[in-house]
């Protein structure tokens, strides 16, 4: 009686197609770590240029005034492409907003914008001051001056009475 022959029928059977599959998965092409969604290497610069100047990004349709924060919402999802949305200044709109999906294309953009007009002008940053908000929790505190009171005389100073601003 000899039973090596069907253990080894057996193992060859086996074995076989586990030793083609270990090959086959290392001949297959892996992703390598150069791919962009992979790269871990200093940073580059933007790929992609959106140019979102005023100028750039019309909307020439209708303007929704939201005048509480409960409608804005309703009015981004009634809103079209090239409408603009003018939110109330000074009002507070908290709660979860979720901007619809729509496929417009780049020359009716959905603007988003206040009804407040002293903003700083475009292309300069604005600053936690503008909002009244000298100092964030975990933050250092921004250093604010009074637009109103650019110029102080700074008085007591023995034999000095100069101004700053």
């Amino acid at each position: 009686m000899n039973v090596a022959p069907p253990i080894r029928n057996f193992l060859r059977f086996l074995f076989l197609p586990l030793i083609l599959v270990f090959i086959s998965f290392a001949q297959s092409p892996g992703r390598s770590s150069s791919e962009p969604d992979r790269f871990d290497g200093p940073a580059e610069l933007p790929r992609i240029y959106l140019k979102t100047s005023v100028a750039d990004t019309p909307a020439p349709g209708k303007t929704w005034r939201v005048k509480d924060h409960g409608s804005v919402g309703d009015v981004l999802g009634r809103a079209n492409c090239g409408d603009t949305i003018e939110l109330q200044a000074g009002e507070t709109y908290d709660g979860h907003v979720e901007l619809p999906n729509k496929s417009c294309d780049d020359t009716h953009w959905i603007v988003i914008r206040t009804s407040g007009q002293g903003l700083p002008p475009e292309g300069k940053r604005i600053t936690p001051c503008y909002a009244g908000v000298p100092s964030l929790p975990g933050r250092p505190p921004f250093n604010c001056t009074a637009n109103s009171n650019v110029m102080a005389r700074i008085s007591g100073i023995k034999g000095q009475n100069k101004i700053i601003g």
